[in-house]
């Protein structure tokens, strides 16, 4: 706990280009509201908060100045691909802003695809593996922080279903109790109950059809044919041609698992 705290002091200041010293001057000299959090949990439990930190800096009022300097720094570290350094810049951000969708995101890509694949270039597989799941985790951290989040619970959605087709991903998530594929069609019921554009409602239709293209689902892959239909029904506009390729290819999926014999 301390050390998250300090690497975020250090991010900061290191963005405002003063000492950390002098940072937590500014916010050990300004006064606290509120009551500190009860969550003593890793730095994934966002709101464990340097929470204490982040809001008495945000009333020094250097918080917009901190974020805009640490979006610049965050920019520079993306160009010279430091996963690293970009990592501790997008947690500072959603401790900065945590209703700001954008640092979720980028954080929670980052931890699943990018660090990840440096520590597997690095032949560093197990801490490969734990990236993507801290990504995850950040993920759903970002919901939790912004629960009318369609694109955080969307993405949430496609990593574990992208990344969970790794077989030590969803060694590692059913070690933990997650079904890959099942929690992601969970995370995508949850955006399309917040999309209005139809675009959750179409992806959760492509994980449906994917879980009842399993043999051993039996019964049970023609009720995901149906939901799956039903979400279908509501993608319109653009997304509507797609929605009937995709309609097209439930229809055939499911002649075949009628006709199997």
């Amino acid at each position: 706990m301390k050390i998250v705290v300090n690497s975020l002091v250090k991010t900061i200041a290191l963005a405002l280009g003063v000492s950390s010293l002098s940072l937590l001057s500014i916010a050990l000299d300004t006064p606290r509201v509120g009551a500190p959090s009860e969550d003593n949990g890793d730095w994934r439990a966002v709101h464990l908060a340097p929470a204490d930190l982040v809001g008495t800096v945000a009333l020094a009022g250097i918080r917009p100045i901190a974020v805009n300097a640490l979006w610049v720094r965050s920019m520079e570290a993306f160009r010279q691909k430091d996963w690293t350094e970009a990592l501790a810049i997008y947690r500072a951000i959603a401790f900065l802003q945590p209703r700001l969708d954008e640092a979720w995101l980028l954080n929670g890509w980052n931890l699943a695809y990018n660090l990840s694949a440096d520590f597997a270039a690095r032949g560093r597989a197990r801490e490969a593996t734990a990236s993507v799941l801290d990504g995850i985790d950040f993920l759903r951290e970002g919901a939790r922080r912004n629960p009318d989040s369609a694109e955080l619970r969307s993405y949430e959605a496609w990593v574990l279903y992208d990344r969970g087709r790794s077989d030590d991903v969803a060694s590692a998530l059913r070690a933990r109790g997650e079904e890959p594929l099942d929690a992601a069609i969970s995370a995508a019921r949850d955006a399309a109950t917040l999309d209005s554009t139809g675009l959750a409602a179409y992806w959760l239709a492509f994980y449906l059809s994917q879980r009842a293209a399993d043999a051993s689902r039996g019964a049970g892959a023609f009720a995901d044919l149906d939901e799956a239909l039903r979400a279908l029904d509501r993608v319109t506009g653009p997304l509507a041609d797609r929605a009937r390729e995709r309609r097209a290819e439930i229809e055939a999926l499911r002649n075949r698992l009628e006709n199997r014999p």
